[in-house]
């Protein structure tokens, strides 16, 4: 389960960053004085613009055997995105291809390094724990957006997949579970497409707030519902906090990379994002997640038998920083 442990932060703060909205209430609009903004993607063909993805992480494993000591791993990655405006046509329906421009990666457990891997400057020899993320530069996704930000298509993730699958040389009886695994994480709302806030139907003013629920399933069921409030305006910008509540419960033993496991997890979201009130991106954002459950692994016995025993479970605390930058019209020097 060692290598598990190193790719389980970034997998599941990518799985759980932002919500992207299944269904959307109605705007709370409370009665205050001051003038409204629609706030839409509004992007032209040709357009292009950088997104850069900073990650803070602290991961803590309590022990099976001793639930008082922890293994803790801190991970540190820097995603950089390019992003071009394929298409947009007449009912604001947009294409973007997105473009992994450059990863770094640092993971520290146990107070050693295990891992440290900029794709700007590589290694002379490619350490065998980077090739995961090494695989991502230089490939695309191209994804379908509405004006509302609402992401209607994703296309492109299983060449990525299989571009990591073989990278990491992983044997054919696995290969076949991962692939499946990562293409619907592909598929759903990930850190690569964090970019895009949903905006409700109606023009906001200071005050009002609206609600999002998001659902994902492919590494466990996972729920973000979240509250977005503007909360001021200046400039051009908006600014919109937002409050999430995560919850997660895996009911079923999961097979991934030889290791089943089962995952129970609840957790809250908060921070903030600047918009651009003319088209709709997100200037900067800045989110702190807090993650608390359980992972829990039978023994392979006990699924063939069906029996109870030899349950091994342990506690896991997960604490993220998240921050964003998008950088328009793109320029040599970013975050």
């Amino acid at each position: 389960m060692f290598r598990l442990r190193c790719a389980f932060p970034v997998l599941l703060a990518a799985l759980i960053f932002v919500s992207s909205a299944n269904a959307q209430e109605k705007v709370n609009v409370e009665k205050v004085d001051v003038e409204k903004v629609e706030l839409r993607l509004r992007l032209e063909k040709g357009q292009t613009f950088d997104q850069v993805i900073a990650m803070e992480q602290k991961q803590m494993f309590g022990e099976i055997t001793s639930p008082r000591k922890d293994d803790a791993t801190f991970a540190i990655c820097h995603y950089g995105l390019h992003n071009e405006v394929m298409d947009s046509d007449s009912n604001g329906v947009i294409k973007i291809k997105t473009t992994y421009s450059y990863v770094t990666v640092e993971i520290t457990m146990n107070g050693e390094k295990f891992l440290s891997y900029d794709s700007r400057k590589p290694p002379k020899v490619l350490p065998e724990s980077a090739v995961e993320v090494a695989a991502l530069v230089g490939q695309s996704l191209t994804q379908t957006v509405s004006a509302k930000g609402e992401i209607l298509k994703i296309e492109g993730g299983e060449a990525i997949v299989a571009r990591i699958i073989k990278a990491m040389k992983i044997p054919a009886a696995q290969s076949a579970t991962l692939s499946g695994l990562m293409n619907k994480v592909f598929k759903e709302q990930t850190s690569q497409r964090s970019g895009f806030v949903n905006f409700p139907e109606n023009p906001l003013a200071i005050g009002d707030a609206w609600k999002v629920t998001s659902t994902q399933s492919a590494v466990l069921p996972l729920t973000i519902a979240t509250r977005y409030k503007m909360l001021s305006r200046k400039s051009g910008f908006a600014t919109l906090g937002v409050n999430s509540r995560i919850t997660a419960n895996h009911d079923k033993a999961l097979l991934l990379l030889g290791n089943i496991i089962a995952i129970s997890m609840s957790g809250t979201q908060t921070g903030v994002f600047s918009i651009d009130e003319t088209n709709g991106l997100v200037r900067e954002a800045e989110l702190h997640q807090e993650v608390k459950g359980t992972i829990t692994a039978p023994s392979r016995r006990s699924i063939i038998s069906k029996k109870k025993d030899q349950i091994n479970s342990m506690p896991v605390e997960m604490k993220a920083t998240i921050r964003m930058w998008t950088i328009a019209p793109p320029r040599a020097t970013a975050p």
